[in-house]
């Protein structure tokens, strides 16, 4: 599968990294607004600390990570919906919405003060 990528950070190489070790052709935005003026956004993968990407798959306390994606138009959250499934599986449910906070890239000291406050 080609995937477009729109992000060059951390997160971005994290992603692509496992993709393409997974044999998808994963191509920069600069090339997709050459190569596919139509294209469709899709925003996903983005609330993570890019430490969480690099997890093969990203699982916490036995329950794969969920992902939160929206995008405009059907077709192309399609798409993004099967390399959710690829990355992460299927029955991901609502409490790994989010990763522990020593994932999430949250300081220590916040993350010991939000388990002390019972807030995540």
């Amino acid at each position: 599968m080609r995937i477009g990528m729109l992000g060059t950070g951390a997160m971005a190489r994290a992603l692509g990294e496992q993709w393409e070790r997974a044999g998808h052709d994963v191509v920069a935005a600069e090339r997709i607004a050459v190569a596919a003026p139509a294209a469709r956004v899709v925003k996903a993968f983005d609330l993570c600390h890019e430490s969480v990407w690099r997890l093969t798959p990203p699982v916490f306390a036995g329950r794969p990570l969920a992902v939160p994606l929206c995008g405009d138009g059907e077709d192309a959250l399609a798409v993004v919906r099967r390399l959710v499934r690829l990355w992460v599986g299927e029955g991901a449910d609502a409490q790994a919405i989010a990763p522990p906070p020593e994932f999430a890239g949250v300081s220590g000291s916040a993350a010991r003060a939000g388990r002390r406050s019972g807030s995540s």
